[in-house]
């Protein structure tokens, strides 16, 4: 007997794909604390969906954070084609902090760098007391098109 594995997916990021799903998170958090958030993207083609479930996630954690520690102003968000693959940039005008010094426990930036990890990709935080906070995520397109076939794959394994 097959066992059936449910997961939790960002509300309309399979149907409607990362942008719409970042826009309308971002709406939301702009809404209901009224920071400015600008969401950007030159990318019109659909990742697989286990990348855009990745980034989502991503960009969820790192507003999140914005929001709870920054005191930031403003936010922007971008995701273009660049250095051969897909880049995922938030940015804060917050107050920022020392990376080095981030204390055991705080599992946000831990939990982002393993996410990112775990699809092939490379995650960098350059944060400096007093000057804000930019998080980015290159997912090359190797990894992309690993993404693609591994997603086909179970697929097609699912409608056995």
């Amino acid at each position: 007997m097959r066992a059936l594995i449910f997961e939790l997916r960002p509300g309309n990021i399979e149907q409607d794909g990362l942008l719409p799903a970042l826009k309308t998170h971002s709406a939301a958090l702009q809404g209901r604390i009224g920071l400015p958030i600008v969401v950007t993207s030159d990318v019109v083609d659909r990742l697989p969906l286990a990348v855009e479930e990745v980034l989502y996630r991503i960009s969820q954690e790192a507003l999140h954070n914005v929001v709870k520690h920054a005191a930031a102003r403003q936010v922007t968000l971008s995701i273009e084609r660049a250095r051969g693959g897909i880049r995922l940039r938030i940015a804060d005008d917050g107050k920022g902090f020392e990376t080095a010094s981030v204390p055991d426990g705080h599992l946000g930036l831990a939990g982002m760098r393993a996410r990112a990890g775990k699809i092939g990709a490379s995650f960098e935080v350059d944060s400096r007391s007093g000057q804000g906070t930019t998080i980015e995520v290159i997912v090359p397109d190797r990894a992309i098109a690993a993404a693609g076939a591994a997603g086909a794959a179970d697929w097609a394994s699912s409608a056995e």
